[in-house]
């Protein structure tokens, strides 16, 4: 907001891209194939990494893609995933308009508002992290990731009720139910994010591009939705109605997840065996690594 008021909306565009641009540049530099061929890598940490890597990893060339698509837990994720990307991209997308049209706040002070959201969802995904990390000790892993995605989105849809119910003299408790409902979009995107990994151990890569595929489509639903139905952006009864299908969306969501999530390995991501090769023997610690340069 302030860039844009100052200079001119084109750096908007500008410094975004010349931040990308730079980061690509040291992507490539910083990046390798494989740890023996990485250009700055000292050879003790190569032969520790080699050397803690389970020499029979758990590899196919086959993907088992009916089994995949056909799992209600992968489909669980995707709901879950299409239902806080739903939230998290809405405000992306539209927050800006809304807080300057709708609640008539000036572009540069919209558009320091507009940034809270995102570092409360910032501090909050770490956060989570955490708190998940303590309740494993007393928790399975389903229920530690169903305790926390109900939690997240039912403060999701309480905040979408609180921003249609406040009216724009309240615009102030307005900008705090849109922190506070994209601060719990922050747990939600951690624990259905792992939750690739619980259900799918090698696959979750795979299984993270379809659901990441699927979970992105609000980037353009959202505001082409909200486009097509905000006709226009100054009456906030018009915005209401994109937080009512916000709130469907959310509740179909988080139902769908909470009845046909799963917290254990997947048959399909199983081996011959029924077992589970883990990819290292030993976690990788910056601690041991340090310990192992100083020998």
């Amino acid at each position: 907001g302030a860039i844009a008021a100052d200079w001119s909306w084109e750096w908007v565009f500008y410094l975004p891209g010349l931040s990308a641009l730079s980061w690509t540049i040291a992507w490539f530099y910083v990046t390798a194939e494989s740890p023996s061929t990485h250009p700055t890598i000292s050879v003790e940490e190569v032969k520790y990494i080699e050397d803690n890597m389970d020499k029979d990893i758990l590899r196919t060339d086959t993907i088992p893609w009916k089994a995949v698509l056909t799992s209600l837990p992968v489909w669980a994720i995707i709901a879950a995933h299409f239902g806080a990307n739903w939230s998290a991209y809405l405000i992306l997308t539209e927050l800006p308009t809304f807080l300057v049209k709708a609640l008539d706040f000036r572009i540069d002070t919209a558009g320091l508002l507009a940034a809270l959201p995102w570092l409360a969802l910032g501090i909050s995904t770490c956060a989570a992290g955490v708190i998940s990390d303590r309740l494993t000790e007393k928790y399975s892993t389903l229920y530690i990731r169903k305790l926390i995605m109900f939690i997240t989105f039912t403060i999701m849809v309480l905040s979408f009720l609180m921003i249609i119910l406040l009216n724009v003299k309240s615009r102030g408790l307005i900008v705090m139910g849109i922190t506070i409902m994209a601060t719990s979009c922050g747990p939600a995107w951690a624990n259905f994010g792992v939750n690739h990994l619980d259900i799918g151990g090698h696959y979750a890569g795979v299984l993270m591009s379809i659901s990441n595929s699927i979970g992105s489509t609000p980037g353009f639903l959202a505001p082409m939705i909200t486009g097509y139905i905000v006709e226009n952006p100054h009456l906030k009864r018009e915005w209401n109605i994109i937080f009512i299908i916000s709130i469907v969306i959310c509740v179909l969501a988080i139902g769908f997840y909470m009845i046909f999530a799963a917290g254990e390995l997947q048959p399909w991501a199983l081996n011959n065996n029924n077992e589970y090769e883990p990819v290292l023997n030993n976690p990788i610690s910056s601690q041991d690594l340090n310990e192992n340069n100083t020998e």
